[in-house]
């Protein structure tokens, strides 16, 4: 586990500066609704929150919702000590019942779904909970760029910077994990993400089945939230890379994808 995951006022402050310079600009044109009161901003998976301070700061009226409690209790704190308002809530975004009508015009799903077992329902109830204007922003590691096995949250140093690691076919990737010494629980942990990786081929089905339509994607060479973490500057795929889908699933290290309900 790295340690800024640990802390939760620099993982709230990281991700939320993140958040501020690459997607709030970048969604902001898309959205329906100016930015304010008026603007309903829902996060499934919200984690500590820091997602939701920009859109907070922006006057939105914000609601992260998350199945760890200890995670929410640090976004209620790490808001009100910001003098921030937002709405916090433990559930399952699968049964997730909002106030009858109140649908929204931005949903966030951010470094989620390649964690959930049921895609094609999440994907379903969450075009359900979007208002018919509104923009679903969802950002995704593909399964085979060098560290989409989440193999980074590994504890020994090997496993943790042994990039494309998870692509160890068949009975060894667990074997190669027990040698770096993981514990019978991480690896666990890990073969869940190989169970329900996600590659763009099989998002942009389940968005189709969804009833969604994409509005336009984005794929990039290094993450924005990098620059967070390692200090460094966020850079697009380079075309030639991203017209190839063997190369583009090999290095994009995330994909932004903005949808909205097919008229």
């Amino acid at each position: 586990m790295q340690e800024r995951h640990e802390n939760a006022g620099r993982y709230f402050d990281e991700c939320a500066r993140t958040c501020a310079r690459y997607y709030l600009p970048w969604l902001k044109s898309r959205l329906a609704k100016p930015l304010g009161d008026a603007c309903r901003v829902l996060e499934a998976g919200c984690d500590k929150g820091g997602n939701l301070k920009p859109f907070a700061e922006a006057g939105c009226r914000v609601v992260g919702i998350d199945l760890n409690a200890g995670a929410l209790e640090a976004a209620r704190e790490l808001f009100e000590a910001r003098g921030l308002e937002g709405v916090f809530l433990r559930a399952d975004i699968l049964e997730f019942a909002p106030p009858p009508n109140h649908l929204y015009d931005l949903i966030i799903l951010r470094d989620v779904i390649e964690h959930v077992e049921d895609q094609p329902r999440l994907m379903a109830r969450l075009a359900e909970l979007l208002a018919p204007d509104g923009v679903l922003f969802v950002a995704y590691p593909p399964w085979r760029m060098p560290f989409g096995g989440h193999q980074q949250m590994a504890v020994s140093r090997f496993a943790a910077h042994c990039p494309w690691l998870h692509l160890l076919p068949g009975p060894l990737y667990p074997w190669a994990l027990r040698l770096a010494g993981e514990t019978p629980g991480k690896i666990a942990g890990l073969l869940e993400i190989r169970d329900t990786r996600i590659s763009v081929r099989k998002f942009r089905r389940l968005a189709a089945g969804a009833g969604l339509r994409t509005v336009t994607e984005r794929f990039f060479l290094i993450n924005p939230h990098y620059e967070a973490k390692f200090g460094l500057k966020p850079r697009c795929l380079p075309r030639l890379l991203e017209v190839v889908p063997w190369l583009r699933d090999f290095f994009a290290t995330t994909c932004f994808c903005l949808l909205q309900r097919q008229e």
